[in-house]
């Protein structure tokens, strides 16, 4: 009996790793972790005192000022390297390193903001820090000199500089300044409306008919998470009505809060004759057949982190990794099918 040919597979002329990562898709944080650089996506410039510090926005939402800029207009001198040329921001990461300042330093909101991010900016390496740290910075810095905490001439003229930067900060929050100067607002507001427009086909014109989309078993979740003992099935903590804004309707089919605005639109709170706010319906009642089936398999994929979870810590956790830090897909919903 003649033998069946065989099929030859042919050979990838390719590195395994090459093909591995050909064929599993990473989000932007996992991209970060990887190669360990933030991506630029707006860039723009800001006068802070008598120095030009450029600034940029990540796309992740960062907004990162210079670290070489930002310490010249702080007043932080830099070392050179062996070759003669300044190694970018090393000495300011060795400023907010210093011991002597660090019962200053811990007054910093957030520790992560003393930390350098690394970002690119196409094929060009940036070093900055959270602009966020800025304003901060200056306060202590203020403070630590009516408090006479600042031990060495370089540190008060750090302050000194702190308080000229200050009244240029004073105008406008740091955050809405780099927006302003990267034009990242107009870019996001051109974005919002075309998510708008991508969502559209998720919400109806008029009202459909009542019939209850939210299972118990997620009251059960939040219960849980809050601590909470259910008394009844029908009377709920009226601060759920924010968490499920928060948990469901904010992510749904990872529109970053665009269907939850559009849903708003068509059904607004309105005053009662008791003078109390309310809806005339339910938000779900707006949402067309394909919006009703991607919020059905949100709330069963949110029931499942809420079982799984131990307390609100670890479901909040699991959350950001399931929604809370997608990227918005190309299209409203993947096919899970």
């Amino acid at each position: 009996m003649p033998r069946k040919p065989e099929k030859i597979i042919e050979p990838i002329d390719a590195d395994f790793d090459d093909v591995t990562k050909a064929l599993v898709t990473t989000s932007v944080e996992s991209k970060i972790a990887n190669e360990g650089f933030e991506k630029i996506i707006h860039i723009g410039e800001l006068e802070l005192g008598d120095a030009v510090v450029p600034c940029y926005v990540t796309e992740t939402k960062k907004r990162l000022l210079s670290a070489r800029r930002m310490q010249v207009a702080l007043g932080v001198t830099n070392p050179t390297t062996k070759s003669g040329n300044q190694a970018p921001g090393t000495r300011l990461d060795r400023f907010l390193g210093q011991k002597s300042l660090k019962p200053l330093f811990f007054m910093i909101s957030e520790r992560t903001l003393l930390e350098p991010v690394r970002a690119k900016y196409g094929d060009q390496v940036i070093t900055g820090y959270q602009a966020e740290l800025l304003p901060e910075l200056c306060e202590v810095m203020l403070h630590g000199r009516r408090e006479g905490l600042l031990a060495t001439e370089r540190q008060k003229t750090i302050a000194a500089q702190c308080e000229v930067i200050l009244p240029s900060l004073a105008k406008l929050g740091i955050i809405a300044l780099v927006d302003e100067a990267t034009g990242y607002l107009e870019a996001a507001e051109r974005e919002k409306n075309e998510y708008r427009e991508l969502f559209k086909e998720f919400i109806r014109k008029d009202a459909k008919q009542y019939e209850s989309e939210f299972p118990d078993e997620l009251y059960d979740v939040f219960y849980k998470i809050y601590g909470y003992e259910r008394i009844s099935k029908g009377r709920r903590p009226l601060f759920f009505a924010q968490v499920t804004k928060k948990y469901v309707y904010d992510p749904l089919a990872y529109s970053n809060g665009v269907i939850l605005e559009m849903l708003d639109e068509k059904n607004p709170m309105e005053i009662t004759v008791s003078g109390k706010k309310r809806r005339k319906y339910k938000l779900f009642q707006f949402l067309e057949d394909i919006g009703t089936s991607a919020l059905r398999k949100h709330l069963w994929k949110l029931i499942g982190i809420g079982e799984a979870a131990r307390n609100k810590q670890e479901f909040d956790r699991n959350f950001d990794r399931v929604f809370g830090k997608q990227i918005l897909l190309p299209f409203p919903y993947p096919d899970e099918e």
